[in-house]
């Protein structure tokens, strides 16, 4: 796949992750869907990452992408998951859990 096409993975859908600081501001979270290049017939990596995560239990997405093109390959957690089930189908990757998770770094791999 081409960096182009795989750009499109960049389109996930999913409700905004934040909460009130103390000055009673909301505060969302910035989610960043990374890019990765491949010949054809080959796999690719894509990290989703959070900044400024103000702590989140559950979050639901939905990968939008050309799937004339590209193959739903599954979902790599990382450790900041795994507190938590993860669930996954080619239309939506789901978690869940009952600890608030902090902190920034890569949710999971695309």
């Amino acid at each position: 796949q081409s960096a182009e096409t795989v750009k499109k993975l960049s389109n996930l859908y999913g409700t905004a992750c934040g909460a009130l600081d103390v000055n009673h501001t909301f505060v969302y979270a910035e989610l960043t869907v990374g890019t990765a290049t491949g010949s054809p017939g080959s796999t690719v990596s894509v990290p989703v990452s959070i900044e400024k995560n103000p702590g989140f239990a559950v979050f639901s997405f939905t990968p939008s992408y050309d799937q004339n093109v590209m193959t739903f390959a599954g979902v790599t957690a990382t450790p900041m998951l795994d507190d938590g089930t993860l669930t996954t189908t080619s239309s939506q990757i789901n978690w869940t859990s009952e600890k608030n998770v902090t902190g920034d770094g890569v949710l999971f791999y695309l």
